[in-house]
């Protein structure tokens, strides 16, 4: 059996780059980068339907489910770029671009 401490994972990532300033709003990010976008996304999401714990949450019907297979949804850019390692296929819809600001070091 192993244990572990979940409480410290807030303030180490805090020490990671946060949105600061708006840039700007795109209407249409069909044909951007993933990895050259930093903010918050409407997107469609893929996961892979024989994944054993699917990682991105969903909020469908009051309740957060952790689906397989497509839905769209909002998410923080650097969240969905951590999933693609995982077989997670994402194509941007719209979202807000914002400048990054190391606040707490």
């Amino acid at each position: 059996m192993k244990y572990y401490d979940v409480n410290s994972l807030y303030p180490h990532k805090m020490c990671e780059l946060m949105p600061y300033k708006l840039i700007k709003h795109h209407k249409d990010l069909t044909n951007y980068n993933l990895e050259d976008f930093f903010g918050f996304c409407l997107a469609e999401i893929y996961c892979p339907k024989d994944i054993k714990i699917p990682l991105l949450p969903l909020k469908y019907k009051g309740k957060t489910i952790f689906p397989t297979g497509s839905w769209i949804g909002v998410y923080f850019s650097e969240e969905l770029k951590a999933v693609t390692k995982y077989g997670y296929k994402i194509n941007l819809i719209n979202g807000y671009e914002f400048s990054k600001i190391d606040l707490f070091d």
